[in-house]
């Protein structure tokens, strides 16, 4: 490894040298960035980034030096290389902010280069060892004073050797001022970070978050063009382009050149230190948006494209959701870490399919204006007391996290009939009654009631599962636990039905054999016993039908014989005898 090679970090805080965050103490912005740190410990290589990607912010100050150049080193451009003897007469004549003589040589910091750079609105960033520093300290300029450390003294010997360019002697000596420069690291008051190196990257990542502390970075256009990715068509499909953008983590407060980039379909700007949205506002194909990690406040969603259908705002100090009704095509919303108190206007994302609330303002019975396309639901670590005004119905809502509120009861969650997952852990129920509510939810397979009170009590969870199983609420892990057949059994035998009740439930639905044949017997008899009164019945009316049609018959035949004497005597003769 050469000085460049990799090195990783750890901030550390030394007395007043850095505030409860890790951050580089407040200040307005410095005229210069002092970057000291033993030889073989990285400087060069992580300077080299800084300059490559905030070249519109930070310029580097070019110092004098009476060594010979090294290997591909150009004067003017890695150093000034001067004599000993004209270095010597610009120090007499004041023209050195600092300069110091190093293992023989003399190099030092002109005023006039710091003051070039500066006129062209920059930072001038000085790469000076610890006795520069302390000049630069003393002479009242406004500065920024950034320490870089090695691993171990160990690591740092390693790295010299591998150099291959130092003699035994040379690199004794960088070890000997090595050790005094690593013990400087710790003076109090003095430093405003030191960066431990150990990997580059990290360590590159935690200069700029300190560097970004006092000096507001610019996303330039060479910056941008150097994190887009996934070349494809465009929205219009009439151009070729690179649609993707990863420009997290440069620690950037202005990003006005995306709004150049009008064929961007995904950016990831988190971990910046945007304070509005302003410059995405023109990216009318944008999709996908990151913006967690900034410093976004107040209500900075409205002014975003309506294109959007993934949002996360995560982690800033948004208080409210303002405006944020016309992202009609938004189907995922993450707001959580924030300062949210009210829900409002969500109920017009129609297509909204997932909403992180989590970790915000939320408290008492807080009205909850969601739209009713929602299957998962974050809730948690807000002050929620109810949930009792939320909307009439959520239909397709699948997945509720309320955890760590105040809840006492589960009232509103009967308006989730599609519901399989209720997670109400570290809340305040504490009867086995305030789950009424979940009695109506068919699909619920998963409860998580954790940390209530209710979870204490005896039988807690034969207690729980009896009142959901009886109404059909089949759960199949409570406390991210699985609910076994053998607590069903339990919880209806210690607090289901009587004897009798279970035997009725029973015989409905497994019928017992024997009891069928019975009452197939039963049915058999009783029809033999309608049959025979009918049999009865038909045999009395058969009775009657006879006599009737006997006494007609008799009533019609003397009629006939009295009509036949009357004829007779009418003609003299004698009538028959009547039978």
């Amino acid at each position: 490894a050469t000085e460049g090679s990799q090195v990783s970090l750890a901030a550390r805080t030394r007395g007043g040298m850095a505030n409860a965050g890790g951050e580089a103490k407040q200040g307005g912005k410095p005229s210069v960035i002092v970057i000291c740190g033993p030889s073989g410990v990285g400087k060069g290589t992580l300077l080299k980034r800084l300059l490559d990607d905030y070249p519109s912010d930070v310029g580097l100050s070019v110092s004098v030096t009476t060594r010979q150049p090294r290997p591909g080193e150009v004067d003017g451009v890695h150093y000034n290389f001067m004599n000993l003897d004209d270095a010597r007469a610009l120090v007499s004549a004041g023209g050195f902010l600092e300069h110091a003589e190093v293992h023989g040589n003399l190099y030092g910091t002109s005023r006039g280069a710091v003051e070039t750079v500066n006129a062209s609105g920059r930072t001038c960033v000085l790469e000076i060892d610890w006795q520069g520093a302390q000049q630069v300290k003393q002479s009242g300029l406004s500065a920024m004073f950034v320490a870089i450390a090695p691993p171990s003294l160990e690591e740092l010997e390693r790295r010299l050797r591998a150099r291959g360019t130092e003699t035994e002697a040379a690199i004794l000596k960088r070890l000997h001022n090595a050790k005094q420069e690593v013990a400087a690291q710790s003076t109090p008051d003095f430093w405003d970070a030191v960066v431990v190196n150990d990997t580059l990257d990290e360590a590159y990542a935690e200069l700029k978050r300190q560097i970004a502390i006092r000096v507001d970075l610019v996303l330039t256009t060479a910056l941008a063009n150097s994190k887009l990715k996934k070349l494809g068509p465009t929205a219009d499909a009439t151009a070729v382009a690179y649609l993707e953008l990863d420009a997290s983590d440069l620690q950037v407060r202005n990003v006005n050149v995306l709004r150049s980039f009008s064929q961007l379909q995904s950016v990831d700007l988190s971990h910046n230190r945007l304070a509005d949205l302003g410059s995405i506002s023109p990216l009318s194909s944008l999709l996908h948006l990151s913006v967690a990690h900034n410093q976004l406040a107040g209500a900075p969603l409205s002014s975003l494209p309506t294109s959007l259908t993934n949002l996360d705002a995560s982690y800033n100090e948004i208080d409210s959701v303002a405006g944020i009704g016309t992202l009609s095509r938004l189907q995922i919303l993450s707001l959580s870490h924030n300062s949210i108190s009210k829900v409002e206007g969500l109920q017009r994302l129609s297509c909204l399919a997932f909403l992180d609330i989590g970790f915000n303002k939320l408290a008492g019975t807080p009205p909850l204006e969601l739209p009713l396309s929602l299957r998962e639901l974050n809730l948690a670590s807000n002050e929620i007391e109810s949930l009792r005004l939320m909307p009439d119905e959520l239909p397709t809502l699948r997945n509720i996290d309320v955890s760590v509120n105040k809840l006492s009861d589960a009232a509103g969650f009967e308006r989730c009939p599609a519901l399989a997952i209720a997670t109400l852990a570290h809340n305040r129920i504490c009867a086995v009654s305030a789950l009424q509510p979940l009695e109506a939810l068919r699909c619920l397979l998963a409860l998580d009631l954790s940390g209530n009170d209710v979870t204490t009590i005896a039988d807690y969870r034969l207690h729980t599962l009896y009142p959901l199983l009886l109404h059909g609420v089949n759960v199949g892990t409570l406390d991210c636990m699985p609910t076994t057949t053998e607590e069903k059994v339990a919880a209806f035998n210690l607090y289901g039905h009587s004897v009798a009740e279970l035997q009725d439930i029973r015989l409905r639905h497994f019928p017992d054999p024997n009891a069928e044949q019975a009452r197939l017997a039963l049915e058999s008899a009783a029809v033999s016993v309608q049959s025979s009164f009918r049999g009865a019945a038909e045999r009395r009316t058969e009775r009657a039908a006879t006599a009737s049609a006997v006494a007609i018959q008799a009533h019609a035949r003397g009629k006939h014989a009295r009509n036949a004497c009357d004829a007779m005597n009418s003609i003299g003769g004698v009538c028959p005898p009547t039978s």
